[in-house]
């Protein structure tokens, strides 16, 4: 424990022990009392100190940031809202680091990265074409889409088209789809269509499938169907197949016959219907019947079979009993119902009888006697005596044909068991009893199939086969008719398509369905829709790759190959590898790459190249803007981003202020961060000015001399002056102005006082000035007055200068007034005497004819008349002036005859000699001081880079003070910029120019917003001076966003150098933009200088310059600017009226307050002689405002050049402009 005399900062005292303040209190009085808190705390008024939320730097409130810590930005936008600070900014604003808050993102954007940049779409927005940072709106009537230009949905009622947009109607080959919301493609056969399978028009030649209303379109009618008005139109009942009209078939149904024979292959006729019960039938028999109808051999349909035959349910055709049976029930012996004659019925099972012979075999039983009798001799067994009574005939090949034996069997039957059993009633010959085993057919009946060994015989070939002169040949698969081949199908079944003469399922490669058929696609094309080039399905050739309906060898831009396709890449993407977002290998305008994703920005730790790739920072960057350690933009901890780069420690004359080093400010050496009030960031606070500067007490500022109500102490310190001064000078008490206008000023004492004596002194109002002053009479004087005219200049620092204009009026006692005004005691003893009766009492001429006088008649002289030694006087002030006379012609002629001698050259020398004097004269009379005169090789060193600029003549370059005492002695630190002139250019009137611009610079050092010399070089000739970052033409024509009123403070700066030019009676003669020199200043202000007075004008009379006499030197670019005066001078030749300098300045300020105002180059486009010629047309720039400053363009740039303002009024009017706009900004 030690003892000291008070507690350090964070105790209290308490009972005489130094006790630690409350948490987060920096300050405290008591232990309930905080008197200040520590940074990131607030007070909460019960005297404890808070902490402020996560990201503030300081605070009034838990959710009310006063500053944000790096990398914290106000979460809201408004700067009149109490808001916290967050590290990333929601959804729909962007982090700005200009405001340092959260700003909107436009309207169009989802999410941004800036007021300019999308990093996502609104919704109802998408990318604008090639960029991946602006977004735009959906085409009209749209709901969403990826790109701008091509709508993903559409609103309700409307339909995405082909091209991307939304049309309530879909486009000819398209038609609605509520399901999906498109507009999908019609099918191929559709023209016109309103649904996947219902075309409202089909393409030509095809015809509707349907008769009514809406269908697909097909080439050729199916089975059943013929073509007529476009129509597919249902044939005849009578018709399986028809062409041309309904009734005229190709093939008739079942159950109707040709009613005219049938006709030949691929033609036409008429069918009539069978009998009735006859399913099928030719013009004279049944050949098929109709269910549970038996067909007989005779070819009649009946629903019981005749005697001696039964119904053969397989067949259904009537077939013969067996031989034993009279009658019978079916097929075989053990089905008899009654028995053949000379047969005995022996009951059997059921109602059937079996019936056997009453003889031995050979024999049979006579009806009449009832003998058995022997049988023929061709009989095996018989039931009579003739060869056609027989039953049975013996096993030598013989078959029984209706009782005979015989050795075949008659057409129309077939052997069966040693039986002749009739054929179907269809075949003339056959193989077996049933209908498709005819070996031959009736005539006019048609074997089906043709050329086959057994088949059925019909009256005409069915649908599916083609008649030939053997019968029906079978179509091939699937085919309806073949009329010229089975090889050559002309109509297909339902569900099938037609190609190369088959019927199959699906189209092959290289086709497509049409109507029916498939119809070859387009040689580019493998698969397709429809068509055409433009609707592949897939390409032919390997090296092919299919887009938007078309094959084509590479993918275009944007897209990539997948499985033979060409696919779109994701929105963000230029080019790429995939579908996703993190596959692109390019991206559009704007757009930055990184791990193969484009994004509208470069994450942090990365910058973007030229080219929109990302690459890493630097090690020492958290964030930058280029490569290497001089981009970082912020650095990672414990760095300071000390202009572009991450240093430990701030330099001299900086400070660090969040993680950043700031400058202290113009010639100041050291500085504190302090808190910058409710504004975000910092400010600092100067603790030591460079040698040379003062600190100002009130605005804590480095300046050259102390403000108005400041002295400067021997500290360097600025004091405020103490009431009742309003500005003093060396004391507080010292005044040289009163802030009380009512009283008076007493110079001499610099005291204020009520009253101002008439004794000794002279009161006088001066204006501009102090006001009432009271001044001192002269010596020896008792009353004075104040005779002058103006009033008192009040120097940097504060004293004041008032003319010498108090003229005495009665001197004191024993005094006499001399004819100058000045207190003598005697009176001159040549030309004056003394009377003192006058009043006031004062020195007297004499008679003009007297040398000295008592008086002033000629009678009061004491010596008279012209003396010897005036006559010599002035005899040789005669011969003086002769003998100059003399010698003044004597210079003339021997110039004269120079001039004829040497020509030209000689005339260019000895203009180079004028100017030099001229110029020499003029340095002379300024007295440059040595102190000013630098080595430039040994004392700077330059600054790697691009040079600041560079001409024909000169370059200028940045550089840095290196020589010892060179910074003190010029006053300037860090960065300086060295105007070099190129000296193997130099002709002797640059030499002379060079000299000019470093005199004019010298004696305008002190004009404000006029670039600063610091100092010169003559080996080589070079100028050391002010360096600024650009020119206003730079700033201009970039897109840096000015405010109106950023714009008219620059225009302001500027006609404030301009005026303290003209003041100091110079005239600038090049006034550009890209003479006026332009640095970010305090804030988000700039600071601006004229630069560049190699070519002005020095018009005072004393020094007026030779460059006056000589013609404009003019060149495109600064004929943008130069008045109608300067241009005749040029086009003339001749020189100008040195009184119209000054108004031409004024024009070319006009021109420039346009440039600025309109940010557009004057005259663009134009070349010299175009210009000059509108200028002295009378023509001026368009303005497309109105306002004052409208009407003072007007004024300035008047063709009349003693028309136009002074340079005073110009500045004060723009002042008053600036002043306006920035109000306005503020509400």
């Amino acid at each position: 424990m030690s003892c000291v005399e008070a507690c350090p900062e964070g105790h209290w005292s308490s009972g005489g022990l130094c006790t630690v303040c409350g948490d987060g209190c920096q300050a405290c009085s008591e232990a309930s009392k905080c008197d200040r808190c520590q940074e990131q705390h607030f007070a909460d008024g019960n005297g404890a100190c808070r902490q402020c939320g996560d990201m503030c730097a300081s605070c009034s409130g838990p959710q009310t940031c006063d500053a944000c810590l790096p990398g914290g930005y106000f979460l809201s936008p408004d700067a009149q809202v109490a808001s916290p600070c967050v590290g990333v900014c929601p959804e729909g604003r962007f982090a700005d680091a200009v405001s340092g808050r959260c700003a909107s993102c436009p309207t169009e954007c989802g999410t941004c990265v800036s007021a300019v940049e999308c990093d996502s779409c609104a919704p109802g927005h998408g990318w604008i074409p090639r960029s991946a940072v602006e977004c735009s709106a959906c085409p009209e009537k749209c709901d969403s889409c990826a790109r701008s230009t091509a709508c993903d949905t559409c609103a309700e009622g409307f339909f995405v088209t082909s091209t991307g947009g939304c049309a309530a109607t879909c486009p000819a080959g398209a038609f609605a789809d509520v399901a999906t919301g498109r507009c999908a493609p019609c099918d191929a056969t559709c023209s016109r269509c309103e649904g996947a399978s219902a075309c409202s028009t089909c393409e030509e030649p095809l015809v509707f499938l349907g008769a009514i209303g809406q269908s697909l379109c097909v080439g050729v009618c199916p089975a059943g169907l013929f073509a007529e008005a476009g129509r597919c139109m249902e044939c005849h009942a009578s018709c399986d197949l028809c062409t041309g009209a309904a009734n005229r078939c190709q093939a008739c149904a079942p159950g109707f016959r040709w009613a005219d024979g049938a006709p030949g292959a691929g033609g036409s006729g008429m069918c009539t219907a069978c009998p009735d019960g006859c399913r099928a039938c030719d013009r004279d028999i049944c050949i098929d019947c109709e269910e549970e109808l038996f067909l007989t051999h005779q070819g009649a349909c009946v629903a019981e079979c005749p005697a001696g035959t039964f119904g053969d349910g397989q067949s259904m055709t009537c077939q013969p009993c067996a031989l034993e049976c009279d009658t019978c029930a079916g097929d075989g012996a053990g089905r008899c119902t009654a028995c053949s004659p000379g047969l005995d019925a022996v009951p059997a099972e059921g109602p059937w009888v079996t019936c056997v012979p009453a003889c031995d075999p050979g024999k049979y039983r006579d009806p009449v006697g009832q003998q058995c009798v022997s049988c023929d001799a061709s009989c095996l067994t018989c039931n009579g005596p003739s060869d056609g009574d027989c039953w049975q005939c013996p096993a030598n090949g013989q078959v029984l044909q209706d009782g005979m034996c015989q050795i075949e069997c008659a057409p129309g039957f077939v052997p069966v068991a040693g039986r002749c059993l009739p054929c179907h009633a269809s075949c003339r010959t056959c193989s077996g009893r049933r209908l498709d085993e005819c070996t031959e057919c009736r005539e006019g009946l048609q074997a089906l199939p043709a050329d086959g060994p057994t088949g059925r015989c019909v009256n005409a070939c069915p649908l599916g086969s083609s008649q030939t002169a053997s019968g029906c040949v079978a179509c091939g698969a699937h085919c309806s008719s073949c009329p010229d081949g089975a090889a050559m199908c002309s109509v297909c079944a339902r569900g099938w398509l037609r190609a190369g003469g088959a019927c199959i399922e699906a189209c092959p490669g290289r086709s497509f369905p049409f109507g029916g058929q498939c119809d070859q696609c387009h040689e580019s094309c493998s698969t397709c829709s429809k068509h055409g080039p433009e609707h592949c399905l897939a390409c032919e050739v390997a090296t092919r790759l299919l887009y938007d309906g078309q094959c084509m060898v590479a993918c275009p831009v944007g897209t990539f190959p997948e499985a033979m396709s060409c696919l779109r890449c994701h929105a963000t993407c230029a080019s790429c590898t995939g579908p996703r977002s993190t596959e692109c290998t390019s991206c559009h305008a704007g757009g930055f790459l990184h791990d193969n994703a484009c994004l509208s920005a470069c994450l942090a730790g990365y910058y973007g190249d030229a080219h929109g790739a990302c690459h890493r920072c630097h090690e020492s960057c958290l964030t930058c803007t280029g490569p290497g350690s001089k981009g970082c933009t912020a650095c990672r901890d414990p760095g300071l981003l000390d202009r572009g780069q991450c240093v430990a420690d701030c330099p001299a004359g900086r400070y660090s202020c969040m993680g950043s080093c700031a400058a202290c400010g113009e010639q100041c050496a050291r500085c504190t961060a302090m808190a910058n009030g409710a504004e975000p960031g910092c400010r600092g606070a100067c603790d030591e000015c460079e040698p040379g500067s003062v600190l100002a007490f009130a605005s804590g500022q480095c300046v050259d001399t102390c403000p108005e109500g400041e002295f400067q102490q021997a500290t360097g310190v600025c004091a405020p002056c103490e009431s009742p001064c309003h500005t003093c000078d060396g004391e507080a008490t010292r005044c040289t102005s009163c802030r009380d206008a009512s009283l008076w000023l007493h110079v001499d004492a610099g005291v204020c006082a009520s009253e101002c004596p008439e004794r000794g002194r002279a009161p006088a109002e001066l204006t501009p000035g102090p006001g009432r002053v009271c001044l001192p009479c002269p010596r020896d004087c008792l009353r004075c007055e104040y005779a002058a005219q103006g009033g008192c200049l009040l120097r940097p620092g504060g004293a004041a200068a008032c003319p010498a204009g108090v003229v005495c009026t009665w001197c004191d006692e024993s005094f006499l007034r001399g004819a100058d005004g000045a207190c003598v005691a005697d009176c001159p003893a040549a030309g004056f005497f003394a009377d003192r009766e006058a009043a006031p009492p004062a020195c007297m001429a004499c008679h003009a004819r007297c040398e000295a006088c008592t008086g002033p008649d000629a009678e009061d002289c004491l010596a008279g008349g012209w003396s010897g030694r005036r006559v010599a006087l002035a005899l040789g002030l005669g011969l003086g002036l002769l003998l100059l006379v003399l010698l003044a012609l004597l210079v003339v002629f021997l110039f004269v005859r120079l001039r004829r001698r040497r020509g030209a050259r000689a005339k260019e020398n000895l203009d180079a000699l004028d100017d030099d004097s001229t110029m020499m004269n003029t340095i002379v009379e300024l007295s440059l001081p040595g102190s000013i005169l630098v080595n430039v090789a040994q004392d700077f060193a330059p600054i790697g880079g691009d040079p600041l600029g560079a001409g024909t003549q000169a370059s200028v370059f940045a550089a840095r003070v290196v020589g010892p005492g060179i910074g003190e002695r010029l006053g300037c630190t860090g960065t300086v910029a060295i105007k070099q002139m190129k000296v193997a250019r130099m002709r002797p009137a640059q030499h002379a120019l060079f000299q000019g611009e470093v005199a004019l610079m010298w004696l305008l050092r002190e004009a404000p917003n006029v670039v600063r010399l610091y100092g010169y070089s003559e080996q080589p000739p070079a100028i050391v001076m002010e360096c600024f970052e650009t020119d206003l033409r730079e700033l201009l024509h970039s897109e840096v966003p000015l405010a109106e009123a950023s714009l008219l403070d620059i225009c302001q700066q500027w006609a404030s150098g301009l005026e303290a030019m003209h003041l100091a009676g110079v005239a600038h003669c090049d006034l550009k933009p890209g003479n006026v020199f332009i640095s970010p200043g305090p804030g988000a202000g700039w600071r601006a200088a004229l630069r560049d007075l190699g070519t002005s004008r020095n018009l005072n009379a004393n020094r007026m310059s030779a460059l006056v006499s000589r013609a404009p030197e003019l060149n495109a670019l600064t004929a943008r600017y130069a008045g109608p005066e300067v241009l005749a001078a040029f086009r003339h030749k001749r020189s100008m009226d040195p009184a119209l300098f000054l108004m031409a300045d004024v024009y070319s300020a006009a021109i420039m307050l346009w440039e600025c105002l309109t940010r557009r180059l004057p005259w663009a486009g134009m070349g010299f002689e175009d210009i000059a010629s509108s200028v002295l047309a009378g023509e001026r720039p368009a303005v497309s405002f109105s306002g004052p400053l409208a009407d003072l363009l007007a004024m300035a740039w008047d063709g009349e050049p003693h028309s136009r303002p002074p340079v005073v009024a110009l500045r004060q009017k723009l002042a008053m402009a600036c002043i306006a706009a920035s109000n306005a900004s503020s509400e």
